[in-house]
């Protein structure tokens, strides 16, 4: 997910808005990237729904909007500033993968990625804090 996202953010540069990550069989298509895994078994990824993508500017205004994409989309996506332990550790693997493919998209002095992942935990903190501060007021 990691380096589809960043594929999808600085090479084909659009947005994300309402991507679907969805696994499936292992296919026999030769492109495809096969994981085999105890729970799955042989599975592969596909990407669907790029009709509400948006073209994005590689800029701070193309990283704000890729951000709020990213928590339009279904809460299957890696969560920074998280309570849960498995989101922390998901987020831990994501953050350094996605860094390594978009600096071998983007190249090593591009801040572009950095950026990205800092408004991530950013919006993922204020998020945090909003639950919990609708959590208190309801108790």
């Amino acid at each position: 997910m990691a380096d589809a996202l960043a594929t999808i953010y600085w090479d084909a540069k659009i947005d994300a808005n309402d991507v679907e990550f969805v696994l499936a069989p292992a296919g026999t298509h030769p492109n495809s990237q096969m994981w085999s895994s105890q729970m799955l078994g042989n599975h592969t990824m596909w990407i669907l729904d790029f009709d509400c993508c948006n073209t994005m500017s590689l800029d701070q205004a193309g990283i704000d909007q890729a951000a709020a994409a990213f928590y339009r989309n279904d809460p299957f996506y890696p969560r920074p500033a998280s309570d849960n332990d498995a989101d922390i550790a998901l987020w831990r693997v994501f953050r350094p993968r996605f860094l390594e493919s978009s600096r071998a998209i983007l190249g090593h002095d591009s801040t572009l990625p950095r950026m990205m992942l800092d408004r991530l935990e950013q919006l993922g903190e204020e998020r945090r804090r909003a639950v919990r501060s609708c959590s208190k007021e309801q108790s």
